[in-house]
């Protein structure tokens, strides 16, 4: 049985969006095939599946020479970085201990530096290649979808693609299916009002092409004053609920009354090269979804088979999207949104994803 240890500067006590929940997925994944620690900044201490450590403080020294005894103490095979937020001291590890050493990369981070403001392009572009040429040392590289694989096409030989993944039992099957000719149809969103999320998307398609009997719920991290702001000016505001800071755990009730869900985002590179991790979990409702073509959505799901998707950055399209999901008759919405769910349980579940991450620790 190989002994992983598990590295992250991430905060994992009680999870509540992307990156966290992919992580702790990774971690439960390889508790199924092996021994595993986990050194994060915090953690839940109530989980049996690991033993847990936490992240030593210090200088860079006293924090590489910490978790080299640990690793040794342990008798360590595999280093499992789950960002690149710590790639150096893995690396490092791995020349000083001799383990091998693998990294799961979810976003483009240069990229999503570039597009806040936080540096420059030629900084962007510097970052790039020095995130390519720390990836020889890897033995192992996740991606989330083919396209990001294609990106370190000179790893291609040590990338394994792992989508993001659901948990068919928090998210299961809630459609309601109400017939076309109730006095309420439903749109429901998750996520922020940073615009690489598509949330005025969103609203501008409502705006071209009023939906009748239209309920708009936000499920949302955020300022509410920005949001509401933002629905005012739309005069949208009387017709939308909002939920902000509601617990991964519990999303997927407030999701039951929708008739549809949507994704919303716009084609830039951080979005390409990125994974909408509510996408699997929306789908899995059997609820019908709606969502722009961007990152891998074309290489999981079949347009108006699993989903209706849409082209991105084009408001007339979606606006289309959601308009098709409100002509379609109970029957249809049902046909759909089962199809997206058997899809997803048999291809995106971890249950499924996991078969892959086991494979390299094996």
């Amino acid at each position: 049985m190989k002994r992983v240890l598990v590295l992250t500067s991430s905060d994992l006590k009680n999870p509540m969006r992307g990156t966290p929940l992919r992580i702790c997925a990774f971690i439960k994944e390889i508790a199924q095939g092996g021994m595993v620690t986990v050194v994060a900044r915090s953690i839940d201490a109530d989980d049996t599946l690991y033993r847990s450590i936490p992240m030593p403080v210090g200088s860079a020294y006293t924090r590489l020479r910490m978790l080299r005894d640990i690793v040794k103490r342990e008798k360590i095979d595999w280093i499992f970085t789950p960002t690149d937020v710590d790639i150096k001291m893995v690396i490092l590890l791995k020349l000083l201990c001799g383990v091998r050493i693998a990294i799961d990369i979810h976003g483009v981070a240069n990229e999503e530096a570039y597009f806040f403001g936080h540096i420059g392009y030629f900084k962007k572009i510097v970052q790039g290649w020095l995130l390519t040429a720390w990836l020889y040392f890897f033995d192992a590289i996740f991606v989330v979808s083919k396209k990001m694989g294609s990106y370190y096409g000179a790893h291609a030989r040590r990338v394994q693609v792992v989508y993001g993944g659901v948990d068919t039992l928090v998210f299961s099957h809630c459609a309601t299916y109400r017939d076309v000719h109730t006095d309420r149809f439903e749109v429901t969103y998750m996520g922020n009002t940073r615009s690489y999320q598509g949330l005025s998307i969103l609203i501008d398609a409502l705006t071209v092409r009023p939906i009748p009997h239209l309920h708009l719920r936000l499920i949302m991290t955020g300022d509410q004053e920005e949001i509401l702001s933002l629905l005012t000016a739309h005069n949208l505001d009387r017709q939308t609920t909002i939920h902000t800071d509601i617990p991964h755990h519990e999303v997927a009730a407030l999701m039951r009354t929708s008739d549809v869900l949507v994704i919303p985002r716009p084609s830039i590179p951080m979005t390409e090269y990125a994974y909408p991790s509510k996408l699997p979990e929306c789908v899995a409702t059997g609820i019908p979804v709606v969502a722009t073509d961007v990152g891998p959505v074309s290489e999981l799901f079949t347009n108006k088979v699993h989903c209706v998707i849409t082209t991105s950055d084009h408001i007339d399209a979606f606006a289309e999207g959601i308009a098709y999901v409100a002509g379609m008759s109970k029957e249809e919405r049902e046909q759909l949104g089962t199809a997206g769910r058997t899809h997803v349980a048999e291809h995106l579940s971890w249950k499924k994803l996991g078969e892959t991450i086991r494979g390299v620790f094996k």
